[in-house]
């Protein structure tokens, strides 16, 4: 019986290891896996298969809301982020004149040019600050 138990629990966390990696998002492995949890509180608590099985799911459960959480904590960080931005360029354009302010736009287009050659170069596939159009388009979007 405890053969049929350990065979049965370390299937139950080889399947968990397999779908919470899947699960997790762009940021990477961010320390034990729920499988990995579970099996060294397999070794260090001797838990049965009932009471592994239950605590995988409940490590699971609370990594998919840990990353929906830090999902909906990014796209409030972004959308506070681009009305600043947007705010901060109206009170520039009512300072400048008419033609300083198409001088300005023109050089914010080259450096955001620049930084995307550049994020690109690094790896990073163009993520950062938001461009003015950007946070237009998900200001009208919203």
């Amino acid at each position: 019986m405890k053969k049929l138990t350990v065979s049965f629990l370390a299937c139950l966390l080889c399947i968990a290891s397999f779908s919470a990696q899947a699960g997790r998002g762009e940021r990477g492995h961010e320390g034990p896996t729920p499988a990995q949890k579970v099996e060294k509180m397999t070794e260090e608590l001797n838990l049965d298969a009932q009471q592994a099985e239950s605590l995988l799911n409940i490590f699971i459960a609370s990594d998919l809301e840990r990353e929906a959480m830090r999902a909906e904590h990014e796209k409030l960080i972004r959308q506070d982020m681009c009305a600043l931005f947007i705010s901060t360029n109206d009170r520039v354009e009512a300072v400048l004149t008419t033609d300083q302010y198409a001088q300005l736009e023109e050089m914010m287009q080259r450096r955001a040019e620049h930084r995307a050659e550049h994020d690109n170069w690094r790896g990073k596939g163009g993520r950062g600050r938001p461009s003015l159009d950007d946070c237009e388009a998900d200001a009208e979007s919203a």
